[in-house]
């Protein structure tokens, strides 16, 4: 399995903090073999707006890659974003 290197900050959208509008969006991340983002894909969704603001982050990450003996290898992982009001 990759190890996250970079957590990102999540940027709540006001409108939607306003509304009380919270939970999860989980998309799928392709890791690369050097440990960067290939491409990314929404499994859950939520809302619009929390789904662009998780699909942006999430191309943002940055991973240990994962290894198979002892060699850096692609893989397709979860990746959970929560949107939590405070």
């Amino acid at each position: 399995m990759p190890r996250l290197l970079n957590g990102r900050d999540m940027i709540y959208p006001d409108k939607l903090r306003a509304l009380g509008v919270e939970g999860s969006v989980v998309v799928e991340v392709v890791v690369g073999s050097d440990g960067a983002v290939r491409s990314v894909r929404l499994i859950k969704r939520l809302h619009p707006q929390l789904d662009a603001v998780a699909l942006r982050r999430a191309r943002l990450l940055r991973y240990d890659p994962a290894r198979v003996g002892g060699r850096a290898v692609a893989v397709r992982i979860p990746h959970t974003f929560h949107f939590v009001l405070q």
